[in-house]
C-alpha cells in the first residue's frame, strides 16, 4: 500500500523510487535480458514475433523500450514474469 507521501511524490515528480522491491541478482538478470532483446533489436528493419517496428520514433524505443513494443509470447522470460 502506498502512503499519501509516495502518492503525492508520484504525482510531483512523474516516478515513484521503492527500494529493494528485487534482489541485485534479480535485477541484473532484468538488466541482461532487456540488453539483449535492445542489441538484438538494432538489427531488426521490420516487424516480426518478436518486434513491433509499427511504433513511431524507434530510436527511443532502442534505448529504453517500452513493454508494448516487444510482442507478449517474446517478453515472457521467467526473470519478468510477475513484474509485468
Amino acid at each position: 500500500m502506498l502512503t499519501s507521501e509516495q502518492i503525492e511524490s508520484y504525482f510531483e515528480s512523474g516516478y515513484l523510487l521503492v527500494e529493494d522491491v528485487v534482489t541485485p541478482e534479480q535485477l541484473q538478470r532484468m538488466q541482461d535480458i532487456t540488453h539483449e532483446f535492445i542489441d538484438r533489436a538494432r538489427h531488426v528493419t521490420k516487424s516480426n514475433d518478436v518486434y513491433d517496428l509499427d511504433k513511431p520514433n524507434m530510436a527511443k524505443m532502442l534505448i529504453v523500450p517500452p513493454s508494448s513494443s516487444f510482442r507478449a509470447k517474446s517478453a515472457t522470460s521467467p526473470a519478468y514474469r510477475g513484474w509485468a
